[in-house]
């Protein structure tokens, strides 16, 4: 309930109407390209098996015949049209470029779709209907109907649009819509500045409704205080600010078939002198403390930067990490870790504060005996005093602790270098294999936690503790098939054939999941995936199964 009310608030501000033109424009790449690309993609995760999989079922949709009646040369089109007052009578045009109308109707009956043709308007035709479910103010199902005209080489099909809105007269033709500068496989644009002044009403009406849903959802699960509860709406408020002062948004989904990446991005058009325009403008570029870890010898590795710069999401931290500290005080940590734990919160909070939260782990290698370092390091304001209280505790540490930690074992300019050096016993499979030097070396800095095991690992420390911010995603996860079915194989030689069977033997690093963020003259945001990697070993792992 408390996700469903946080997607509500993070979708308001949506365009509801249009003042001069659409609110909402859809388009596709061409109908062709759409097809190729889905079995390019196929091809990716599944080989030949994908790509044929995709044969095979539109085969058995669609008959032999396939899409004839459809034109692949042109993109399917759209666009949204709202109603200020009535939300269910939302409605949505598309438009599909079409041969001749006797093949593109029996292609429509080959989709399972019966156009019945009415008795007086020539060219329309309804497709079906079906109801939206009774909703609050609503005592009944809302009949929802699909509607198509067809004039020339056009299909205008309607949902929820009456037929006499389909009139070619009425409609929006394809070259008021078609941008030819629009590469992506599809995207959706809304235009904010079309946007009548009832529907803003209504949309901040939406979001105070759906505020205070999440605030009885929150209370309904112990989470009162007023704190959270301020932050909270401080953070909803900010995004609520975002799409109203956006003047233009859009998503959309793009495929590299060469380098295997999916994409979807969106981007945000503040108005001019907006709040909103002043704060992208202002964005700084995206930044990793930790991002000399990753090089061209890293077998994986994530790296986040967690948004912290908005400075809303910084106070909901804050908060969230001051009740922890209220907390412990009534279920304190055993007396030797008291100090530990306490100086660990005020670092955290600091951190928070500061800005700056960015953390990174790699595995690197191998080195010319065949072994890895794996590095990790966590931005921390000033971990120093964790390192004091450890060490003015540690003679009361459990026996089983102080006897495999090492403190002070070296230093690296003027920070101390400790280490653990777990018992051989109950080591897991491989370790020693995979990173030689076993002990796990760490470090407490001015500026952050590190740690790293294997071969190099005081190296990757030192990194870590002289390198300056790269530029970096805001969330990465990297892998480089070659090097991580190495790093596999020294583990679990059967599974590490497996990977070289699935990921292949490429020397490259991929970024396999990304999340990037930009500023400047518009909000701009991407996620990608990587089908090479994990969507081909699931699909592997699916069709071994069977």
């Amino acid at each position: 309930m408390v996700m469903r009310s946080l997607a509500m608030l993070l979708l308001i501000g949506m365009p509801l109407a249009a003042a001069d033109g659409p609110a909402g424009v859809l388009q596709t790449a061409p109908t062709g390209k759409l097809l190729t690309d889905l079995r390019a993609a196929a091809k990716i995760v599944a080989g030949d098996r994908g790509s044929m999989a995709i044969d095979n079922g539109l085969k058995e949709w669609l008959g032999e015949t396939g899409f004839t009646g459809l034109d692949l040369t042109k993109p399917l089109l759209g666009y949204m049209l709202y109603d200020d007052k009535d939300a269910t009578k939302t409605s949505f045009v598309l438009l599909a470029g079409i041969t001749e109308e006797k093949d593109f109707l029996d292609f429509l009956e080959r989709a399972h779709l019966k156009p019945v043709a009415d008795e007086k308007v020539k060219g329309l035709y309804r497709l079906g209907s079906f109801d939206i479910p009774a909703q609050a103010g609503n005592a009944e199902a809302q009949p929802f109907v699909v509607n198509m005209r067809l004039d020339g080489t056009t299909a205008y099909i309607g949902f929820n649009v009456p037929g006499e809105s389909l009139d070619p007269a009425k409609v929006y033709k394809a070259d008021k819509l078609f941008d030819a500068t629009e590469t992506a496989l599809l995207v959706f644009k809304q235009y904010n500045d079309r946007m009548p002044p009832e529907v803003m009403k209504n949309a901040t009406k939406t979001y105070e409704d759906a505020m205070k849903n999440l605030k009885d959802e929150l209370a309904g699960l112990g989470i009162a205080e007023k704190g959270v509860l301020e932050a909270a709406e401080k953070l909803m408020n900010s995004v609520m600010k975002m799409n109203m002062e956006a003047k233009e948004s859009g998503t959309r989904l793009t495929l590299n078939t060469t380098s295997g990446e999916l994409g979807i991005d969106s981007y945000y058009v503040p108005k001019a002198g907006s709040e909103f325009a002043k704060l992208i403008a202002e964005r700084k570029p995206t930044v990793n403390q930790f991002g000399a870890l990753a090089n061209n010898t890293t077998a994986a590795g994530v790296m986040l930067q967690f948004p912290i710069g908005i400075k809303e999401v910084q106070d909901l931290l804050v908060v969230g990490l001051e009740k922890g500290q209220e907390e412990m005080k009534k279920d304190p940590p055993p007396p030797f870790l008291k100090d530990v734990v306490d100086e660990t919160m005020l670092g955290l909070i600091r951190t928070v504060k500061s800005g700056t939260m960015d953390f990174a782990i790699t595995m690197n290698g191998p080195d010319k005996d065949g072994h890895f370092v794996a590095a990790a390091g966590f931005s921390f304001d000033n971990a120093i005093p964790v390192e004091k209280a450890i060490k003015a505790n540690f003679k009361d540490f459990p026996a089983q602790a102080t006897s495999v930690m090492k403190l002070d074992v070296d230093k690296i300019g003027a920070i101390n270098i400790h280490a653990i050096d777990p018992p051989a016993e109950g080591e897991p499979e491989g370790y020693s294999q995979l990173f030689g030097d076993r002990k796990v070396y760490f470090a407490f800095g001015p500026k952050g936690v590190y740690a790293a095991v294997g071969n190099g690992a005081k190296d990757s420390l030192k990194t870590m503790l002289n390198s300056k911010p790269t530029p970096a995603n805001a969330f990465d996860i990297l892998a480089n098939p070659k090097r991580l079915g190495q790093a596999i194989t020294t583990v679990a030689p059967q599974a590490g054939a497996m990977a070289e069977q699935v990921m292949g033997t490429e020397d490259k690093t991929y970024s396999c999941y990304t999340l990037s963020i930009s500023g400047g003259d518009s909000l701009k945001m991407k996620f990608s995936l990587n089908l090479k990697i994990l969507p081909r070993w699931i699909a592997y792992t699916i069709a071994e199964a069977r």
